[in-house]
């Protein structure tokens, strides 16, 4: 799901996709594009996982929640809480936005400076992947969608 994020993100923002894997050999996936010609278009292709599978992850749970339908229900409670600790984007989104935002400024795009604490907040996030992170993430995002709505 993350790398349909990404695949998404460029459609919308009118990015050329040219090449799409959603798995590997290493259990990694990829979205090659043409360069985004704004930053902002770089800003929302690189996040886009986080918001596309955050979304996900909530639908699926707010779906659970109105039908219980045995094994297809531990399936989608499994789709939402892998979509959801699978989010975050990954240091080659960090790196990408990084490059994009240091181009940005250097073109005098002051709005470019949004994109500072984007990264780091990428980056701790993938720092913080080793202490269980994205997994606490996922788990807190469904206990809310299931208490709240």
């Amino acid at each position: 799901m993350h790398e349909m994020g990404h695949y998404i993100a460029c459609i919308i923002s009118g990015v050329r996709v040219l090449k799409v894997k959603y798995i590997n050999r290493e259990g990694n996936g990829y979205v090659k594009h043409d360069s985004p010609e704004s930053f902002f278009k770089s800003l929302f292709i690189c996040t886009a996982p986080f918001l596309f599978s955050s979304l996900v992850s909530v639908a699926l749970v707010m779906d659970f929640k109105t039908e219980n339908r045995g094994l297809w229900s531990f399936i989608m409670l499994w789709t939402a809480f892998s979509a959801g600790a699978h989010c975050f984007p990954s240091t080659q989104d960090g790196k990408n936005l990084w490059e994009n935002t240091k181009k940005s400024l250097k073109g005098l795009n002051i709005l470019a400076l949004a994109g500072l604490p984007v990264v780091l907040l990428i980056y701790a996030a993938d720092r913080l992947r080793s202490f269980g992170f994205d997994f606490i993430y996922s788990a807190a995002l469904m206990y809310f969608t299931y208490i709240k709505f």
